[in-house]
């Protein structure tokens, strides 16, 4: 039986582009599909005003419907958090003056935009890419 993940994949894990696109996309774009499905939740309890079997309806299945995209956006930013977070502490080019506090400072307050901001401004806009050894012991 082949392992998905063994110990020589994490260096390449965190260097994959599409990987590191994903993760920064993707937390974000589901956390705005879970408001805007909050929103017809509450738009859809006034437009059933009067009619309570269709109230019911319509609220059980748009609050299903938003469980599902709070549940996704809740993991796939947690995912997305603990690799930026090991992306910023691992990251060479951050090793001058106090950028790399600031980083995990932003990342850990700024939560889904701060890794959308980190990935845009260190990893997309750097030309030589940033190449992380995740076994080096420099912090």
């Amino acid at each position: 039986m082949k392992k998905i993940l063994v110990d020589s994949d994490l260096p390449s894990l965190m260097n994959n582009y599409r990987l590191q696109t994903i993760l920064a996309l993707v937390p974000n774009l589901f956390f705005i599909l879970t408001i805007t499905s909050y929103l017809a939740i509450y738009y859809s309890l006034f437009s059933y005003i009067g009619d309570s079997k269709g109230l019911a309806y319509g609220l059980l299945g748009n609050l299903l419907i938003f469980i599902v995209l709070a549940f996704f956006s809740f993991f796939t930013g947690l995912i997305s958090f603990i690799y930026y977070i090991l992306h910023v502490v691992k990251n060479p080019n951050l090793q001058e003056h106090d950028n790399r506090l600031l980083w995990i400072i932003g990342v850990v307050f700024g939560m889904g935009l701060g890794t959308l901001i980190y990935w845009w401004t260190q990893i997309k806009k750097k030309d030589p890419k940033p190449l992380i050894d995740i076994y080096s012991d420099n912090l």
